[in-house]
């Protein structure tokens, strides 16, 4: 189960400062199979998307550069209110809004936002068997914008996210499901070829366009870096610091990403089955993977951490781009075979 997520609140009055509370749903998703057929595959639930309490989001006011936390104590639901935790941050004519807060580490400016993103993401458990988890809420940042007449965000998902389909039997001889005997994996690791997967970044967050984002990656997944139109769009949105522009800049970073799944069973990770598949999900950056990847396994094997590579996606693929929204499956398929050969 992947749990997402969609902010709400209640309507702004008129002739009176009601920047407490604010009301959002979140975007939508869509699936796509890069090396696979999803009809036979594809199970809705995967791409259902719901609040926890505690999740935050961060609204900002353009027109006196303040900001301020929003939170929910909502739990479960696709839909959610959001109450400031530091008062109202003043009338203006719209708002931005941009979840999850963490990842916006610094004070804003007035103009700018830093946002950091870790070189490992966690799972986290949903429920007291363990058997299904959620993506950490960094993994999926989304941003909107709300006038003060409907204050109501509608989110939009800025990330891509990638899903790896595996199967696995236990060891020979040994019951399938059986606690203690099962296969897991304790983390993915992901290595583009070409672009940070992690880093820290600035930017102007009121200029945050997903239709714009996809148009380039659409434009990526047609020419690849040297395409003149993505260049174009590269220079005129994600770098300048007039008009539309982002105003990006990246600060550090690096290409390798670890989705550690170790907060499930007592450390083991995910459960593997021959019976059904499992899928392994990776929040990404636009734009990741289109020059290719690699993939380690980290397979927990009856104590033995076994350590899988995977090198099929290694060549440059531009249809494999991370885009806002799309959920792209790649299938790794069993993995049985490579864990009972496992060098000694």
């Amino acid at each position: 189960m992947l749990g997402l997520v969609a902010l709400v609140s209640t309507s702004c009055k008129k002739n009176e400062d009601n920047t407490k509370s604010f009301a959002a749903n979140f975007g939508a998703l869509q699936a796509v199979s890069i090396d696979g057929d999803e009809r036979a595959y594809f199970d809705p639930e995967t791409l259902l998307t719901y609040w926890q309490a505690g999740d935050q989001v961060k609204v900002y006011n353009f027109e006196n550069g303040r900001a301020a936390i929003y939170q929910t104590q909502d739990a479960g639901l696709n839909t959610g209110r959001f109450v400031s935790t530091e008062g109202a941050i003043g009338s203006a004519s719209g708002y931005y809004a941009f979840y999850p807060a963490e990842m916006a580490e610094d004070d804003f400016d007035g103009t700018y936002q830093t946002f950091t993103l870790g070189p490992i993401q966690r799972a986290l458990p949903m429920d007291s068997d363990y058997e299904s988890y959620a993506m950490q809420s960094i993994s999926i940042p989304q941003a909107a914008y709300t006038t003060a007449q409907d204050a109501h965000f509608y989110m939009n998902i800025i990330f891509g996210m990638a899903r790896f389909r595996v199967k696995c039997h236990p060891a020979p001889g040994e019951t399938p499901g059986t606690f203690g005997q099962a296969r897991y994996i304790q983390k993915i690791v992901v290595k583009d070829n070409h672009f940070n997967l992690h880093g820290t970044v600035r930017l102007k967050p009121n200029k945050i366009n997903p239709t714009l984002l996809d148009q380039m990656m659409t434009r990526l997944i047609a020419g690849g870096v040297d395409d003149m139109q993505y260049k174009d769009m590269w220079d005129d949105y994600v770098v300048s610091h007039v008009g539309e522009g982002l105003g990006y800049s990246a600060i550090g970073g690096g290409k390798e990403l670890t989705y550690d799944y170790s907060t499930l069973n007592d450390g083991k990770g995910v459960k593997l089955s021959n019976a059904h598949d499992m899928f392994l999900w990776v929040g990404l950056r636009p734009g990741a993977f289109a020059y290719g990847f690699t993939v380690d396994l980290y397979v927990w094997d009856n104590g033995v951490t076994k350590i899988i590579p995977f090198t099929k996606w290694e060549n440059p693929k531009y249809a494999m781009a991370a885009r806002p929204g799309i959920v792209n499956t790649f299938n790794i398929g069993s993995i049985t075979e490579l864990v009972n050969n496992y060098p000694q």
